[in-house]
């Protein structure tokens, strides 16, 4: 930090020195200014491709066809041409360098003034117009970076990146031919790349673009003034787009995210709000005034008006019976052992003695289809193998932290709606899954009976969903207007903010596959109606509870929020909170913890929303408030559950201790998935009572200048994994509890030749990871590429991840 800022001192005062730098320099850096929103445009593309793994993971679309790909880069052209017309029109304005004088400005005034900038007016806009490129190619060198190490360095992969990073040329130089080459058979080439006075501080009107439609002399002027007005007819077609495109996010968000596919939706979004708001900052040049904070303030203050917008939704009726909605842990544990053995005890007395406690690590959609993953294989291994008890009822509970507890209810549902000879209930399929088998650009618009019959592939194909871009649509076009929402709720109108378009894409992507395949139009009428999952409390949106209800034994949901106001747990439990202990003595079963429905105690609240309360992590999903009589003041405002404790491992912990209290004689499994690339595996399984390891030291690294103001932040993400090892070594150190925990590792095993179903745990081939660069960073959103998917899948053939398997099945046999 010291050496950076001596050196910015030095190089500042030797400006002092150099007239002509430090003019220039200013000039500049006005000019950057003027162009703000352009400016903001290209460097948040070059951002999000260079430092987010999602983002470079959109080019992982190997199966899209070169219609998807030829429409991808045309809306890369179009957003460069947006930056660059958007900075061209801001430098126009002839606001900006009036410093006060009357408009339009004299003409000896403004001629002197287009010369001191024409340089600048003229390159500035398609320098930033080709960084729009530049970050397209970073993100596609990003990406095969990451895809080859994926593929350990397949040939058709290397190909497929070639051919995008010449499509990225290629456009890059069609973008110059447009701005600057498209009048070369009108003037010699040398007079096209010479700085043009037109291009800056030619245009007395911000709303220029009104005049230009209703005035024919305005049109004839700016004929004379240009050459032509092609231009001025671009720029109106272009604020059409952005308005159409502006209601359809505010009003059909998910239906927007599903037609425009996840590498089209990041220049459509990045390119759009830069035309009319360079507009705002023309007017905010011409009024002296910055109008941008104006109007944050005025929405800020709108947002008082709603209050409950960032409620957690829930049903408005009230609960009949709140007590059937949890079941007492002693009643729940007689209730498994009855489900899990046969009337005859004495054929195995063990058949009782392993509860499986699933716990399962947060991270979004990497998360979710990992914990779809496993569990999806270990129940295809157990069902219909004698050797084995069924693994969906061997399964006591299963404790979740944000993706994981996303995973966690829909792999509950889906055991709910299976049918009686317990296959998996999926029905269909479509692109967004790897496994799909098709290709093209728009395959992601069709949907296919499912081609394996598998609770793997089913669970997979649950969480490969793009959940996403509902999310994105609703923080940048819907919670923006929440306090004028605020006011339509008023008039009996409602609105859903970003988290709940979120809850409503699960529910949506689960309702679609458990159903046989149906048309274009009909998936699109879910989207834009109704919610008929919601109302009819089926799928994801049934209420969390009722499990004594159930015919059949169903793992019991510990979805783990975290407190805004005291940071502990919050806990959507289907267990009663209490239980009475050898002692006669009445404990909780998750000591220093909220109950939910304790906090919500007359409404139910839908699966849906249960899970996404513990996964509001910052940005994406803003805080949950748990509704209360008092619209002003929740009963709870809840966070994302990783902020506690990443993993789950501590209420999965304290519910087997909670367990041996009641039945000394079980010894629960607490099964652990983690989705961290690591690079060893360590100890992954343990017997109980294994005693402390030595602990592992930090690696050594290089300071960095902007520590001393990144460390606090780091130091608190860092906590999360902090918290869930020392869960892990507790629970490993604990009398009487088994621990088995599956990985994912930085380095890619392969498949079984030929196996056309992916990686397998029981499978005795063993692959060792080839011998290439470990990946850095495995994309973690709410979508995945299915190079990501693939890659996940991988992890069960590696031989840590099998090795664990064999513990856990010995474990599982012994109880059969």
């Amino acid at each position: 930090m010291f050496t950076v800022t001596l050196t910015l001192a030095a190089f500042t005062f030797l400006l002092c020195f150099f007239p002509t730098p430090r003019t220039v320099i200013s000039r500049l850096g006005r000019a950057v200014w003027v162009c703000r929103i352009s400016v903001i445009s290209a460097a948040l593309g070059t951002l999000l491709f260079a430092g987010a793994p999602p983002a470079r993971d959109l080019f992982v679309e190997i199966s899209a066809g070169a219609l998807y790909w030829a429409a991808f880069f045309a809306l890369v052209l179009a957003w460069a041409l947006c930056v660059h017309y958007g900075a061209r029109k801001a430098l126009e304005q002839q606001a900006w360098a009036a410093g006060g004088r009357p408009l339009p400005l004299a003409p000896p005034i403004a001629k002197a003034l287009q010369k001191r900038f024409a340089f600048i007016g003229t390159w500035l806009p398609r320098l930033l117009g080709l960084a729009c490129f530049g970050a397209v190619g970073w993100g596609v060198i990003g990406a095969q970076k990451t895809s080859v190490l994926m593929d350990a360095g397949g040939d058709a992969v290397r190909s497929y990146f070639r051919n995008l990073e010449i499509a990225t040329a290629g456009m890059a130089v069609l973008f110059l031919v447009i701005v600057i080459f498209r009048r070369a058979y009108e003037r010699p080439l040398a007079d096209l790349l010479k700085p043009d006075p037109k291009a800056v501080i030619a245009e007395p009107s911000p709303i220029w673009f009104l005049t230009f439609l209703v005035s024919r002399h305005q049109r004839a002027a700016r004929v004379v003034r240009y050459g032509g007005v092609k231009a001025d007819w671009v720029a109106i077609l272009l604020g059409t787009v952005v308005l159409f495109c502006f209601v359809a996010s505010l009003f059909v968000p998910l239906l927007f995210g599903y037609v425009v596919p996840r590498a089209w939706f990041v220049p459509v979004m990045l390119g759009l709000p830069v035309f009319p708001l360079s507009i705002v900052t023309a007017f905010s040049h011409r009024l002296r005034f910055p109008i941008f904070v104006l109007l944050t303030l005025v929405f800020g203050l709108f947002a008082v008006l709603a209050p409950a917008y960032h409620d957690v939704r829930i049903w408005p009726g009230k609960v009949q019976d709140a007590s059937a909605r949890q079941i007492k842990l002693e009643e729940a544990l007689t209730r498994w052992e009855r489900l899990n053995c046969d009337p005859n005890r004495a054929s195995n007395a063990d058949c009782a003695k392993h509860p499986v406690i699933v716990a399962l690590a947060g991270g979004a959609s990497r998360a979710s289809f990992l914990g779809a993953t496993v569990l999806g294989d270990i129940l295809d291994t157990t069902r219909g193998n004698p050797a084995f008890h069924d693994f969906g009822a061997q399964t006591f509970a299963i404790s979740g932290v944000s993706g994981g507890s996303v995973g966690a209810a829909m792999i509950r549902s889906a055991l709910s709606d299976a049918g009686g000879d317990g296959a998996a209930p999926c029905k269909s399929t479509d692109a967004l899954w790897y496994g799909f088998k098709g290709s093209g650009a728009f395959t992601r618009f069709s949907v296919q009976p499912v081609q394996q019959h598998s609770w793997k592939a089913c669970l997979q194909s649950l969480t490969a969903g793009d959940f996403l871009s509902p999310a994105i649509l609703g923080l940048a076009f819907r919670d923006p207007w929440s306090g004028f929402a605020g006011i339509a709720k008023a008039f009996g109108s409602n609105s859903d903010d970003r988290a709940a378009l979120l809850e409503r894409a699960f529910e949506i992507r689960y309702a679609t596959l458990l159903s046989a395949p149906t048309s274009l139009t009909s998936r699109i009428g879910i989207m834009v109606g109704s919610d008929p999952e919601l109302s009819n409390r089926r799928g994801l949106a049934r209420p969390l509870g009722y499990v004594g209800a159930t015919a059949r034994w169903l793992p019991l949901l510990l979805l783990n929020a975290t407190s805004v106001d005291t940071g502990r747990r919050v806990i959507a439990s289907e267990l009663w909170p209490f239980y009475t202990d050898s002692t006669n003595e009445q404990r909780r079963v998750f000591p220093e913890s909220y109950d939910l429905f304790e906090e919500l105690p007359a409404h139910d609240i839908p699966l849906s929303s249960a899970a996404t309360l513990s996964a509001r992590f910052p940005v994406i999903s803003p805080y949950g408030a748990v509704p209360s009589d008092h619209p002003q003041r929740p009963a709870e405002r809840a966070v994302d559950g990783g902020y506690f404790e990443n993993d789950g491992v501590t209420t999965a912990l304290e519910l087997a201790r909670a367990i041996r209290q009641l039945r000394p004689a079980m010894e629960p499994i607490i099964l652990h998935v983690t989705n961290d690339p690591v690079q060893r595996a360590g100890d992954n399984t343990s017997d109980g009572n294994m005693p402390d390891r030595k602990a592992l030291l930090p690696t050594p690294r290089l300071s960095r200048w902007y520590e001393s103001l990144t460390t606090p932040i780091a130091a608190l993400i860092g906590t999360r994994s902090g918290h869930a090892a020392q869960a892990v070594e507790a629970a490993r150190a604990a009398k009487g509890i088994k621990y088995v925990r599956f990985q994912v590792f930085d380095q890619t095993p392969h498949a079984p030749q030929g196996a056309g179903s992916g990686c397998h745990l029981q499978d005795q081939t063993v692959d060792e990871a080839p011998a290439t660069a470990p990946i850095d960073d495995v994309s973690m959103s709410w979508w995945l590429s299915g190079a990501v998917q693939e890659y996940l899948d991988r992890q069960l053939c590696h031989r840590s991840n099998k090795e664990a398997w064999a513990s856990l099945s010995g474990w599982l046999k012994n109880a059969n």
